[in-house]
């Protein structure tokens, strides 16, 4: 007999970790010649019921580790030359056990339908970004994206003047976190910014990487691999063709009764593409263009109609509700403008142009939730039901609430308008989602839990809110929700009296201490299986940009004006002012006091430095290494903390005036204030990289307000807890009006 007799490794193999398996015995017969490692050929086998998820993040040769989704999960490690024998020594079979190490592993970026980028992207298309990581479930991480300008695979410094864009992503309960990144149109320009030595352009392509760090002890930084990106002149239009791949991808072959099912790994190693870049690349300046503007002449608007349309009715259901129709409705007007005063903060035209479309995508990459918690927990179904009762599919003469129909996925307007949800919860600031409770339900889970209702079988979410912190189950509150929220922003009306609009179940229906709403009063027409999604690929679909260019509306996708970079506030004000004629607000000042606390007696504050009543410094030492002053010492009373916070306080909006050199927002004026009181009057001039200028600063006097506040999130010294609260709250306050000081 010929061939591999027993194979050696552990039989216990920890979530994201590589585990190494080689050959410890061979059968006689085999030539010696043979007896060598490239010999081998290694696979995996699933030994469970079902057809496997991806659950394998990467293998080589005698090497595997596993996502920490498959903790629990059996597999079979197989070696063999010829045929693989699942049943003697040279297979082990293995347990995929967790850990409590918090790790980011591995960062896989996709297209927009989460197929493998095979081809070079187009500006306008959206990148996925995969990050892998083992116990840090619930945690955020920063994801940034970097155009590469420096040799070698992974992050460098040198393109730290590359970054174009950071976004917070909460790691799911299957261990991953999800964002995506729009290849904006203007990142072109950027990338271009920076030349080799002696060259007039870029080359044909640029290269474009992710970034995932955690906080505080959390370790960080890891980088995805390149993927390049077509860099065409810039006087010519920006390619909208989609070169990446829509078919489905199979995971694994489907069992055949209790047979184990070889399980295909997600990716081999990844690595970089590097392409040769020439060192010591310096600025160049690029001619200021006016940016091109539409002037409405090919704005899409009310009485049109065109699958265009269709898709931002669906990915814009969270502002004001509305059914997937192709048509340009009254409603679709009103919810266009509220998006664009709410979200986008531009005067409303109602009107779909280029700014709205690119909003869409942005708006659709910052708030995203985990499928995980909308599967159906049965644990025999897909997720998402098994079709059962397909023929009352689109059965007129069926009431819809008594249709057993079991529909492929969860309705898409259902689905976009959580993401409304989660940012007007934001902007409300007194309440968060605490979780999905209750997703899809499919007829054997209802069976297991003796129930007979349909409407979770594709067409309702039950939502858990937190307040402070902590989950509440205070009707009193959930009626807030419903009406603050649901009933305000989204349009939801209570227990199905109208029809074409979200519905509320109400407390006296059975609600609560949960929030219960649905489509079910859609007409049938609207409830074609080709709305439901089961997946996030699904919810998404194409980026709404690159669809307006393949649908033929080139020209629509052309004006260039940006969102919460505009002139009209979040509060309603029409014009930012020139800081020199703002002071702290009164709600700014009680931010301010909020967050540094009333302290009588002197204190070491959070970088050892000796302070009392509302963060005044007394000296940059801890109290402990200096003398008191005689006026501190026995410490002080409220009144006077007040009178130390006042006088201190012109210096800091000093500095704002001073450093910040383009009009602000009151909010904007206030949450920058904030910052500085926290970090020192001179911080935005030497809080940055060697001691130079941040990147907040830099960012806003180039009118990038809403990148300049987003880098507000790397001043935390190291990820203090306090400190990433304080930060989000001042990010909050800038972008949204939000005074919340509550932590």
């Amino acid at each position: 007999m010929k061939g591999i007799k027993a194979i050696q490794g552990k039989t216990q193999v920890v979530a994201g970790q590589w585990e190494s398996y080689t050959v410890s015995e061979w059968h006689s017969q085999t030539p010696l010649a043979s007896r060598v490692t490239s010999s081998v050929k290694w696979d995996i086998y699933y030994l469970e019921p079902g057809k496997p998820p991806l659950l394998v993040l990467q293998k080589s040769e005698g090497r595997v580790r596993f996502r920490e989704e498959a903790i629990g999960r059996k597999f079979l490690i197989v070696a063999y030359m010829y045929e693989p024998t699942l049943n003697d020594s040279s297979s082990i079979e293995i347990t995929i056990i967790g850990t409590e190490k918090a790790e980011i592993l591995k960062i896989d970026l996709t297209d927009v339908n989460d197929q493998p980028i095979s081809g070079p992207l187009a500006y306008g298309q959206t990148i996925n970004a995969h990050v892998h990581t083992t116990g840090m479930q619930g945690v955020s991480l920063m994801l940034s994206l970097y155009e590469d300008d420096a040799q070698g695979s992974g992050h460098s410094s040198e393109n730290d003047q590359n970054h174009l864009k950071t976004i917070t992503a909460e790691v799911g309960s299957n261990g991953i976190a999800f964002t995506q990144f729009m290849l904006e149109p203007d990142f072109q320009r950027i990338a271009n910014a920076y030349l080799a030595k002696g060259d007039s352009d870029e080359g044909a392509y640029h290269e474009f990487y992710v970034t995932a760090r955690g906080m505080g002890e959390i370790p960080g930084l890891t980088s995805s691999g390149n993927v390049n990106v077509a860099n065409p002149p810039q006087e010519s239009p920006v390619p909208s063709e989609d070169n990446t791949s829509t078919e489905e991808s199979n995971s694994a072959e489907t069992p055949v009764e209790a047979e184990p099912v070889k399980s295909e790994s997600v990716t081999v190693d990844p690595g970089a593409i590097d392409v040769e870049v020439p060192e010591n690349k310096t600025p160049t300046t690029i001619e200021e263009v006016e940016e091109p503007k539409c002037g409405e002449v090919y704005c899409i608007k009310k009485g049109d109609k065109n699958e265009l349309i269709r898709e931002v009715n669906i990915r814009l259901a969270g502002f004001g509700g509305n059914v997937p129709t192709d048509e340009f409705t009254d409603r679709t007007e009103k919810m266009i403008k509220q998006f664009q005063k709410d979200y986008m903060k531009i005067p409303e035209t109602g009107k779909i142009c280029g700014n709205v479309l690119r909003a869409i995508d942005e708006f659709q990459s910052k708030y995203n939730f985990t499928f995980d918690e909308i599967k159906c927990k049965c644990g025999t179904c897909t997720g998402f039901g098994k079709g059962l009762y397909s023929e009352e599919k689109q059965d007129s003469a069926i009431a819809e609430r008594s249709r057993k129909y079991e529909y492929p996925g969860i309705h898409r307007s259902m689905l976009s308008s959580m993401r409304s949800v989660i940012f007007y919860l934001a902007k409300d600031g007194r309440f968060s989602l605490n979780k999905i409770s209750s997703g899809y339900r499919c007829h054997e889970d209802n069976k297991n839990n003796n129930r007979s209702s349909t409407n979770h079988m594709g067409k309702a979410l039950d939502l858990h809110f937190n307040k402070s912190g902590v989950r509440t189950r205070d009707n009193d509150d959930v009626e807030t929700i419903r009406k603050d929220i649901f009933n305000k922003y989204l349009g939801a009306k209570w227990d199905w009296k109208e029809k074409n609009i979200f519905n509320l179940e109400s407390t006296a229906i059975g609600a609560t201490t949960w929030v219960h709403y649905d489509v079910r009063e859609f007409d049938l027409v609207y409830l074609e299986d080709t709305f439901f999604a089961k997946d996030i690929a699904g919810l998404n679909g194409k980026s709404i940009v690159l669809l307006a260019n393949e649908l033929g509306y080139q020209n629509t996708c052309m004006c260039n004006a940006d969102g919460n970079n505009s002139d009209k506030a979040a509060d309603g004000s029409s014009e930012r002012v020139d800081p020199k004629e703002l002071t702290t607000s009164e709600e700014g000042i009680q931010f301010i006091k909020d967050w540094e606390d009333f302290k009588d007696m002197p204190y070491n504050d959070s970088e050892g430095y000796c302070t009392i009543g509302y963060g005044h410094l007394i000296e940059k030492k801890k109290c402990e290494e200096i003398t008191i002053p005689d006026e501190f010492k026995n410490g002080i009373t409220e009144e006077k903390a007040v009178e130390l916070f006042e006088s201190r306080l012109a210096e800091f909006e000093e500095s704002i005036q001073r450093d910040i050199t383009v009009p602000l927002y009151q909010y904007e004026f206030d949450a920058l204030v904030s910052l500085v009181f926290n970090t020192g009057s001179n911080f935005l001039n030497i809080g940055g990289a060697n001691d130079g200028e941040t990147k907040i600063k830099k960012n806003i006097n180039n009118k990038e307000y809403e990148a300049g506040a987003d880098e507000m999130a790397d001043v935390t010294n190291g990820g203090t807890s306090g400190l990433v609260k304080r930060r989000n709250a001042e990010i909050n306050m800038f972008k949204n009006n939000v005074y919340d000081s509550t932590h």
